[in-house]
């Protein structure tokens, strides 16, 4: 198990405020700490910390506040040591168990990951968000029947989680080739939620989808919506692309794209230096050719044939 962090170094270089009387609860700090958490005011949130650092940098739930707010920060490499200390050390914390089954997994530590899910879904097991994010991680493991358990669960729970349904949908009937039914579904879950992005990209992704005139006003709405939430705006504008490209409106269709692609890149973290350098070293790799091959190869035309793609 990783040692906590130097807990004290990170916040002196945050420290703005430091509590400057002692008779300040570190009880209250950190139940304020938490408030801020949840409501998102993650700047707050480090004010806070840094007075909790000055009275308790040693107290295991001032290194959980340090891993949490490395976590929503999006750190979740230097997030995982603090929440592994503080699982430990606080076992019945389902939240920490969650957020470091998160981190893990973003780490691609998907052993640690999958024993953390284990250790929430214990505590929590009529936690909908908890069996999402599980079913999710054996996903990207290709532990399809296990993913698709954890789905179902998370749908038997809270039957309004369209995540959850859409994935599903993506598991069963679309994998199976049956896009007759997996269209079918995805108008349902639109049915009760018309605003559910990735329902529409859902339908978009089949690529056999017709959508009507009312289809693309609704997608233009949601998102243009202001009020929406992000994610469904990006999927929304996603579909929208995709459904103006189908109609033959390709202007349109390439402005929605770049749109939507600008805020996309928002959440997505990606370094074009380090990239670069990633596929130069490749490259580099090849060059000079390969010991016993008689002259450089790559340079010709080179055909790939695979079996067919159902929908693609």
């Amino acid at each position: 198990m990783p040692c906590a962090p130097d807990v004290m170094t990170t916040a002196s270089k945050t420290m703005s405020n430091p509590a400057k009387s002692s008779s300040v609860s570190l009880d209250r700090i950190l139940a304020d700490a938490e408030r801020a958490l949840q409501s998102g005011d993650l700047a707050a949130a480090d004010r806070l910390f840094a007075g909790a650092v000055a009275l308790g940098a040693n107290d295991v739930r001032v290194v959980r506040l340090h891993g949490m707010l490395l976590f929503r920060r999006g750190l979740f490499q230097q997030a995982a040591g603090s929440l592994a200390h503080a699982a430990e050390n606080l076992p019945k914390d389902a939240a920490v168990q969650h957020a470091l089954a998160i981190a893990l997994a973003e780490s691609e530590e998907f052993d640690r990951s999958l024993a953390a899910y284990e250790r929430t879904c214990a505590l929590t097991p009529r936690d909908a968000g908890v069996w999402f994010n599980r079913g999710r991680l054996h996903v990207k493991l290709a532990q399809t029947d296990t993913a698709i358990t954890a789905l179902e669960r998370a749908v038997e729970l809270n039957p309004k989680l369209v995540e959850a349904q859409v994935l599903l949908i993506d598991l069963t009937s679309k994998a199976r080739g049956d896009v007759a039914t997996a269209e079918k579904q995805y108008r349902k879950v639109l049915n009760g939620q018309p605003q559910a992005g990735w329902a529409w990209w859902g339908l978009a992704n089949l690529k056999t989808t017709h959508f009507s005139d009312a289809d693309v006003a609704q997608l233009e709405r949601v998102a243009n919506d202001d009020a929406s939430r992000e994610d469904n705006r990006i999927a929304c504008g996603f579909a929208l692309a995709q459904a103006l490209d189908d109609r033959g409106d390709l202007d349109r269709s390439m402005a929605v794209l770049d749109a939507v692609n600008a805020r996309m890149r928002k959440r997505v973290p990606w370094d074009r230096a380090a990239c670069s350098a990633e596929m130069d070293d490749l490259l580099a790799r090849f060059t000079p050719p390969l010991v016993g091959s008689q002259k450089a190869q790559g340079d010709e035309v080179i055909f790939i044939v695979s079996l067919p793609r159902s929908g693609s």
